[in-house]
């Protein structure tokens, strides 16, 4: 069996704080709302009330946090992993 092979790409302080910043000015109202006009057949999966809405913000709240907590600390943050 061959060995695996991956490549990281990182985002260095500087892009962490961009990142935070960007996230932590996102209006969620709109991100709701730009949310909603997407067509769910052209994006090829179902756009229901199920708790997807739900899971992503959610998500977009936990990473937001830990991009606040990365920028307030000085730290790199892992951008890609790819195979």
């Amino acid at each position: 069996m061959s060995p695996l092979h991956f490549v990281v790409s990182h985002n260095p302080p500087a892009e962490v704080r961009d990142v935070a910043t960007a996230l932590s000015d996102l209006d969620m109202d709109r991100f709701v709302a730009i949310y909603r006009t997407i067509d769910p057949e052209e994006y090829g999966v179902p756009l229901d009330d199920g708790g997807g809405l739900e899971y992503l913000t959610s998500n977009l709240a936990d990473v937001t946090a830990f991009y606040l907590r990365a920028a307030e600390a000085g730290w790199v943050t892992p951008f890609v992993v790819d195979q």
